[in-house]
């Protein structure tokens, strides 16, 4: 039968079987696998072709060429997805991504959510930077951050900067921050304040 490895070069696992180590290894020189790789302290499952996890606990990579870095209970689901690390966090459209922080969801294709807590990227190129339960539902939609923020309920290309419990709901909106501001016509902003409302 075949023979992998040489007295100088000799891996560590071999194909067609899953290795499992339970002491210590070092690696000089470059690591390399073909297939999936799971590099973790609890259980893990890299189940997507060409998957990797490279630390935490009971994560799962089942999209193709998806990466978990590390954290807790994440998941990717689909082609290209990324998450860095966190707890409870989810990418599930193609090439989405979530960078960290806990119960984070980037539910369509090119969707990102940086940081924070609860927040959903749901359109496509939609971003949430970070701050809590705040949803960027507009193609190219934009929420910086704050809490409870919202943009692109009805639009593209909609922005909120920060602040508590802001919608810029049409298309190209801004709401730059403050409290309860609504901005609801189409290329309409808000600076800031509370309870202010563009509607044309």
């Amino acid at each position: 039968g075949a023979k992998y490895g040489t007295a100088q070069d000799k891996p560590l696992a071999t194909p067609l079987a899953n290795s499992f180590f339970q002491t210590n290894q070092s690696i000089k020189g470059n690591l390399s696998a073909s297939g999936s790789l799971v590099v973790a302290a609890g259980a893990a499952i890299a189940v997507g072709s060409n998957s990797s996890i490279t630390g935490g606990c009971n994560n799962c990579a089942s999209g193709t060429c998806s990466i978990i870095g590390g954290g807790c209970a994440n998941c990717t689901t689909t082609t290209y997805t990324t998450i860095g690390g966190g707890q409870s966090n989810c990418a599930k459209a193609n090439h989405g991504t979530v960078g960290g922080g806990t119960a984070n969801c980037a539910t369509s294709t090119c969707s990102t959510v940086a940081g924070g807590g609860t927040n959903v990227a749901s359109a496509l190129n939609s971003t949430v930077g970070g701050g809590r339960q705040n949803c960027a539902s507009g193609n190219y939609a934009t929420v910086a951050g704050g809490d409870d923020n919202a943009a692109g309920t009805f639009g593209a290309y909609a922005t909120v900067g920060g602040g508590y419990c802001n919608v810029a709901s049409a298309d190209a909106s801004t709401i730059i921050g403050g409290c309860c501001n609504s901005a609801s016509g189409c290329h309409s902003s808000v600076v800031g304040g509370f309870k202010n409302t563009a509607a044309g």
